[in-house]
């Protein structure tokens, strides 16, 4: 029982590097000279990463809620993969192109929303008990 929690708790803190190393770069690109001549560029570049970096700050919390088996943690993992994967979704299908990597992405945060709402790890840390049966 305690191994799916740990696992879900990897995975959810591996994205929230994956997303943080990913804003990062995406704010050193700013520092190019063919992107710092255009204003415009750079303030798109500062957007991108701070919309990657708002799910990232709330994975790395959400990770830490449930590694210490806190209900917080599950609802606050549970609410930014469904947020992701909504924003992905969304953004597939407002496009008359999709990107395989957007796929990808969204297979894996539904994935993780399902690892989420696995009857082991959401009693694991919502505290749910099973109930008693009297006879």
């Amino acid at each position: 029982m305690k191994r799916a929690v740990v696992v879900v708790t990897i995975i959810h803190f591996g994205m929230a590097l994956l997303l943080a190393g990913t804003a990062v770069i995406v704010l050193m690109q700013t520092r190019k000279p063919e992107i710092a001549g255009e204003p415009d560029a750079v303030t798109g570049l500062i957007i991108g990463a701070s919309v990657l970096a708002v799910p990232a700050i709330s994975l790395l919390g959400a990770a830490w809620g449930l590694r210490k088996r806190r209900t917080w943690g599950w609802w606050i993992a549970l609410l930014t993969d469904v947020a992701v994967l909504a924003t992905l979704v969304y953004n597939g299908y407002s496009e008359n192109s999709v990107d395989r990597e957007e796929v990808v992405f969204a297979i894996l945060f539904a994935l993780l929303c399902i690892a989420l709402l696995l009857p082991v790890v959401r009693k694991s840390c919502t505290g749910e008990r099973a109930p008693v049966v009297s006879s």
